[in-house]
């Protein structure tokens, strides 16, 4: 089962990825204020335990909506900027020295998409799509105008089946 930031790997921990450790994007980090400590306010074992499966449903449904929002931004981006065209968003492997994911140009020119998309950019697109696709060493391929109809309006259903109300927001576009 894959979520947004991280993994749970078979046994059923998280594992968080080495990109959101180092960028620290999307991930809540603890208060360190005084009197909120673990010593503070302890919690039982069998409590968390017990607690377990809603605190996974609602981490997944935390990075839906995070993915929702920040693939919004990337699209009212895009629709600004009037990219068009298909391209190609390939995963970092080390095995043929490609170290970051990188986002091709299929059709137009490459040079639109490096003036558009910085690496940081390229590597939360990367991210937010293995997130929804659960493919982490697949290319995926995409229309730039069509990343609202392919990714974000799944996205979107998803949140509403399962009972979350979509406020009317203006997006930023800010993907900086």
């Amino acid at each position: 089962m894959s979520v947004f930031g991280g993994t749970l790997v078979p046994s059923g921990f998280y594992r968080e990825p080495a990109v959101a450790r180092r960028a620290g994007r999307g991930i809540v980090q603890p208060s360190t204020q005084a009197g909120l400590g673990p010593k503070d306010n302890p919690m039982k074992l069998s409590l968390l335990l017990h607690q377990r499966e809603a605190l996974l449903r609602q981490t997944r449904l935390a990075n839906l909506a995070y993915a929702y929002r920040r693939l919004g931004d990337f699209a009212a981006r895009i629709g600004r900027a009037r990219l068009r065209g298909k391209v190609c968003l390939q995963a970092a492997d080390p095995g043929v020295e490609r170290y970051w994911p990188v986002l091709t140009a299929l059709e137009g020119n490459q040079s639109v998409i490096e003036e558009h998309f910085s690496d940081e950019n390229i590597l939360e697109l990367a991210d937010l799509l293995v997130f929804i696709t659960g493919e982490n060493d697949a290319d995926t391929l995409f229309r730039l105008e069509e990343l609202d109809e392919q990714f974000i309006q799944p996205l979107q259903a998803q949140l509403v089946q399962a009972g979350i109300i979509l406020e009317a927001e203006e997006r930023s576009g800010d993907v900086a």
